[in-house]
């Protein structure tokens, strides 16, 4: 299998593993879509994109709108840190290449909340 064909096949991959998480936290905090889209002023069917990892009407996600998903569904630590394992996937692959730990994300988060 060729690089780039791995790579797709990796992004595919975290692509719906955060629409499952997307999906999983909002049913655990017994909110609708539309709950969500109200509370983080966004439009709820881009939300169900992601959820159901429909990449051709939902792009990645902004740091903005990871910010409004985050006040939102008031994610814990381990939450957080789960979240973000996913989506730096998703942006740069070849950051786990080189080995970015949990622990890492974790120190990030806490600059980040700084």
């Amino acid at each position: 299998m060729r690089e780039n064909e791995k790579m797709d096949k990796i992004r595919i991959q975290y692509e719906k593993k955060l629409g499952d998480f997307l999906k999983k936290v909002r049913i655990e905090r017994k909110l609708s879509l539309r709950d969500v889209g109200a509370e983080a002023d966004m439009n709820f069917p881009y939300l169900s994109h992601l959820e159901t990892h429909n990449r051709d009407k939902a792009k990645l996600p902004s740091v903005e709108i990871l910010n409004k998903l985050f006040a939102v569904y008031k994610l814990d630590l381990k939450e957080k840190v789960e979240f973000l394992e996913i989506y730096f996937n998703l942006i740069m692959p070849e950051i786990y290449i080189n080995n970015l730990t949990t622990d890492k994300i974790e120190d990030i988060i806490k600059i980040l909340e700084a």
